[in-house]
């Protein structure tokens, strides 16, 4: 059983008391999420300050994911679309946290502002003379507003390195993939060195939109268990091993709201199965 998961779900309990009876589901939810992150953070703090472990934290949050995902559906039962974008977040926030704690030797940095790509190619282009700005503009007009921040940005010693976390390639990629591949171009353009990598969650079940972002030669794609062991490598913390030892959401939801749940989410187990 998940340590903590006991207090987490207590929560469900104050949403549904009598002195929140007259709100919508929907705000029930946002007052399920405002008092589940609050109290997620209070115990990562006292877990920090009294010098406790790395798996102290990722079982903190682990808890913190299975009784969220349970007050949500008792408030709400949840569809597809809905429990996919859900898990979508919640893997990632449980990735990052194996980025951005106390104990990990990687060092977050803000992303490259767009700004520095348009200077570096507005130089590039000076040898042009006349027609430079005039071909600089229409480059700027044809590229637009491309927001470049991903998932996380770190230093890795010195080598700047970009991660995007993906929790699976559906069938919808394709605009999503070309934006990853031209950001990617971007981002190789300003630093031909950055170290450019995408985490799939699911190992076997995507598609050719991912094989196009594998074959590209800009991004480097980790699937499943290497990703969790790329993240243990350059964080110094095993996200790998608690996955794969300490993660069961079949075992640690509550039996009755996982049976529910595989009645309003056709692919539940898909999208609960973090170890592929």
């Amino acid at each position: 059983m998940a340590k903590n998961i006991e207090i987490y779900r207590d929560i469900y309990l104050k949403v549904i008391s009598p002195d929140f009876e007259k709100l919508s589901n929907a705000e029930k939810g946002k007052l399920s999420n405002k008092l589940h992150n609050e109290l997620c953070e209070k115990i990562e703090s006292e877990i920090i300050n009294n010098e406790g472990s790395m798996k102290d934290l990722f079982f903190n949050r682990y808890s913190y994911i299975v009784s969220i995902l349970e007050t949500r559906h008792k408030i709400k039962p949840y569809n597809d679309i809905e429990f996919s974008r859900r898990i979508g977040e919640l893997w990632e926030s449980f990735c990052k946290l194996s980025l951005n704690n106390p104990f990990s030797t990687i060092r977050t940095i803000k992303p490259v502002e767009l700004s520095l790509f348009y200077k570096k190619l507005k130089n590039d282009l000076s040898f042009i003379e006349k027609k430079e700005n005039e071909t600089f503009n229409l480059l700027k007009d044809l590229l637009g507003d491309i927001n470049l921040t991903l998932d996380y940005h770190g230093k890795n010693n010195n080598q700047e390195l970009v991660i995007d976390f993906k929790s699976g390639f559906g069938s919808n990629e394709k605009g999503n993939t070309q934006r990853i591949l031209q950001v990617g171009k971007i981002y190789k353009y300003i630093n031909k060195e950055v170290d450019l990598n995408i985490i799939v969650r699911q190992a076997n079940e995507n598609n050719n939109y991912l094989k196009k972002i594998e074959g590209s030669g800009i991004w480097n794609v980790l699937k499943g268990e290497e990703g969790y062991k790329f993240l243990g490598k350059i964080s110094g913390c095993d996200i790998n091993t608690f996955v794969k030892n300490d993660i069961n959401f079949e075992r640690d939801f509550d039996s009755d709201i996982y049976k529910d749940i595989g009645g309003y989410v056709t692919n539940r187990d898909r999208y609960l199965n973090w170890y592929s």
